[in-house]
């Protein structure tokens, strides 16, 4: 994949496998990640696959701080809206069909499931709207 890349992320520097931020994807077109495929599933998954989700799931982490701390319950559920509507096109357009329920999956444990049992840790604390 051309060595490693680094990108800022809340101030923070996640290294990983292709170079991601919140509203820019730059990486593999959809005929670097078919290569590849081709070369084995195993390549597709252990080269840039496994990277990608651990990345992914770093940087969603780390905005589900961003937006919990910024938003409110309806702001932050229509943000988590539109990052599943973005992974999803983003594996349309770049990825292999295979990533879509994986990077779906991480999206959703960071952005819902991990948030909802850290409220619910937390006495069910979430900003409200005015």
């Amino acid at each position: 994949m051309g060595g490693m890349y680094w990108r800022e992320c809340f101030g923070r520097n996640v290294e990983f496998g292709i170079q991601r931020c919140s509203l820019v994807f730059w990486g593999p077109d959809h005929h670097t990640a078919q290569m590849l495929v081709d070369l084995g599933p195993n390549v597709y998954m252990d080269e840039f696959e496994t990277p990608f989700l651990l990345a992914s799931a770093s940087f969603y982490k780390l905005e589900a701080q961003e937006f919990i701390s910024s938003c409110t319950c309806p702001e932050y559920l229509a943000r988590t809206e539109k990052r599943l509507t973005e992974e999803s096109d983003r594996v349309r357009n770049y990825l292999d069909p295979i990533t879509e329920t994986k990077i779906i999956r991480v999206v959703e444990v960071e952005l819902v499931q991990q948030q909802v049992r850290c409220r619910a840790g937390a006495g069910g604390a979430v900003k409200q709207t005015s």
